[in-house]
């Protein structure tokens, strides 16, 4: 469904629930996120739900351009967000 939204003209697809981190990959140019984990979340279950993965999108004035950052997250048991210091989630 990802590919056939940007073949429709999206320029950005960014997927949800899975309450993971999954895979980020380009496709024709453009960027698909397939999740990006929790942001806040209270349950402990398993490691990987305690992980989170932020983006920041930007577009260029001039040119139009879309670039992005992304920014790793933790959520602590006391229910905190907090950055990561990058590393491989996805």
């Amino acid at each position: 469904m990802a590919h056939q939204l940007i073949d429709e003209g999206a320029d950005l697809v960014i997927g949800s629930h899975p309450h993971v981190v999954q895979g980020i990959e380009n496709y024709q140019g453009k960027k698909i996120y397939y999740s990006l984990g929790n942001f806040v979340f209270d349950q402990y279950f398993e490691e990987a739900v305690k992980n989170g993965l932020l983006v920041e999108a930007r577009i260029d004035p001039n040119s139009g351009q879309l670039s992005f950052e992304d920014y790793p997250i933790r959520i602590s048991k006391t229910g905190e967000t907090e950055l990561q210091e990058s590393k491989q989630l996805y």
